[in-house]
């Protein structure tokens, strides 16, 4: 996966997100502590002025600093694909040894065969690079030695989890209610982690609103309008839940909302074990937190498979797979009708996994690397400018020149061509980069329409075309 992440690096398939991790790591490598410059065109609050903010007022993901080190080895986009990629695999030896341990070890292997193939996993790995990812085999592991009652290693990937993401305490509790529930845990242990967990969360948040009132950004990104469809009226994981409970007829239309993509989601990750998951009963307490977040919300990055939440709930389905499994082996089940199943986990994972490789392709579009010559110019174009000088690029080409700070990625094209064309304006009050990169397609881009013009026809730079990038050089 890792490979396909870098063909995808070097043709210009990079979205605007891995752009600014990449940004936010070279800024920590070289002592800023994850400052970007890339969110000024959705700046609300302050307009008009123009300063680095912290990557952490996105998402408070101190996990984010353990690739630092990596990254300050390897200084290329590259090195963070392969981090993660073997960072999820890592989530197979939990599942393999659970498996093991409560059945045999080719049993192990079908189900971490069935882990690894899982196209929700597949698909949140290839969206680029994302540390929520790294949720996934941390919670893998909670599970594992929580299940085992392993606490002191427990207690350390719990901790290791909630510095993922500030949801992170919602799906670790979700794992100690259900050990509260199943392995009888003692009612203080239940509660003191309960407690912890929501003062962390409280934490989490308060320190990633306080980070969001920063002149570049003007706040953090409202969670009101990732449920606007459910109707909830405060910036809060809590209230999903509230309202649903107290406005029980609001959910159908949330769930029904672009429903065919949530029957999907569902489908890539129940059903490569074959729904085994649902069998062991008590599997709701584990997996509803999060498919209630995912199924209510308007938001298409939590209930698609292509984004890189939908492999949250896998530490779930995958580890509770294999307890259905083994409830349906202790029912004296014959051999024979257990291997057919063991079989049909494998064919369906393995077809599974090719199909979301060959959709992957498809998206992409991707060829062997460097082997379509638009590629190699472009590349070349970009290694022309000086590792100092001041850039303003499209998403596709951001990654390649965030080694900087004076580097800035234009938005993401919309329908609102005036308040695109009103940032543009702003922008270039204050800065005159000396290279800008844009799309060849300037005729849905309007940010890149307008700095293109403006440019081109009032200031003195040099235009060098190609046949998919427009490179404007100060001269």
């Amino acid at each position: 996966m890792s490979s396909i992440q870098t063909i995808n690096y070097y043709e210009f398939f990079g979205s605007i997100d891995f752009g600014n991790y990449v940004q936010a790591l070279w800024s920590s490598v070289h002592g800023m502590s994850l400052l970007m410059s890339s969110h000024f065109f959705d700046n609300v609050a302050y307009p008009n002025v123009i300063v680095p903010s912290s990557f952490l007022e996105n998402h408070f993901m101190p996990a984010l600093f353990i690739t630092t080190p990596f990254y300050a080895l390897f200084p290329t986009p590259v090195t963070l694909s392969i981090f993660q990629s073997c960072l999820v695999a890592t989530g197979v030896i939990p599942v393999y040894l659970l498996a093991k341990k409560l059945t045999t070890p080719f049993e192990g292997f079908v189900f971490g065969i069935a882990y690894l193939c899982n196209p929700s996993l597949i698909f949140s790995v290839l969206n680029d690079f994302h540390a929520e990812v790294f949720l996934i085999p941390l919670l893998m592991f909670t599970f594992y030695f929580g299940y085992f009652q392993k606490w002191k290693s427990f207690i350390l990937f719990s901790l290791l989890s909630c510095t993922v993401i500030e949801v992170a305490p919602f799906l670790v509790g979700s794992i100690v209610l259900y050990l509260f529930w199943t392995k009888k845990i003692r009612l203080y242990r239940f509660l003191s982690a309960g407690f912890l967990l929501a003062v962390y969360y409280i934490f989490a948040m308060s320190a990633r609103y306080a980070l969001g009132f920063s002149p570049t950004y003007g706040e953090a990104p409202s969670f009101l309008s990732y449920y606007s469809v459910l109707g909830i009226t405060q910036d809060s994981v809590f209230n999903v839940f509230t309202t649903a409970i107290l406005h029980p007829a609001r959910i159908l239309p949330a769930l029904t909302y672009q429903w065919y993509g949530k029957v999907f989601l569902l489908l890539f990750l129940f059903g490569n074990t074959l729904f085994l998951s649902l069998y062991h009963w008590k599997s709701v307490v584990l997996i509803a937190p999060w498919l209630s977040l995912a199924l209510l919300s308007n938001f298409v990055s939590y209930y698609s498979p292509y984004f890189q939440y939908a492999g949250f709930v896998l530490f779930g389905i995958t580890p509770l797979a294999i307890l259905g499994y083994k409830q349906i082996r202790s029912k004296h089940t014959p051999k024979m009708f257990m291997y057919l199943i063991l079989f049909m986990i494998l064919f369906v994972s393995l077809t599974g996994c090719m199909i979301a490789l060959f959709q992957t392709n498809l998206v992409t579009g991707y060829l062997p690397p460097f082997s379509y010559p638009p590629y190699q110019a472009n590349q070349n174009l970009i290694n022309l400018i000086p590792v100092g000088a001041s850039v303003v690029s499209s998403p596709p080409y951001f990654t390649h020149v965030a080694n900087r700070m004076d580097a800035w990625q234009l938005s993401v094209p919309d329908a609102n061509a005036t308040l695109q064309i009103s940032q543009a304006t702003v922008f270039l009050q204050h800065v005159t980069p000396q290279y800008v990169l844009l799309s060849e397609n300037l005729s849905s881009d309007y940010n890149s329409y307008w700095i293109y013009t403006h440019l081109v026809e009032t200031k003195n730079y040099v235009l060098v075309a190609n046949t998919t990038l427009l490179a404007l050089w100060k001269s």
